[in-house]
């Protein structure tokens, strides 16, 4: 069996150490902030399609009280 140093066992041990820390960060990471965002721009352009189907409403009321 070939001799290992020491020095190479602590390395992997280390790196296997953060790899594993690095994957367990990954899973739990809160993607709450993003959702929050993405529900205010949803919003958002609700309510400008809602604006727009209120003109275009308005505009088809004026044009029956023209005629």
């Amino acid at each position: 069996m070939a001799h290992i140093s020491d020095i190479k066992l602590i390395r992997t041990d280390t790196t296997l150490d953060l790899s594993q820390k690095a994957e367990k960060e990954t899973a739990t990471c809160n993607f709450e902030p993003e959702r929050q965002l993405y529900d205010s721009i949803q919003m958002e352009w609700k309510w400008i399609a809602d604006v727009a189907n209120l003109r275009a409403l308005l505009n088809r009321r004026n044009e029956k009280q023209r005629n």
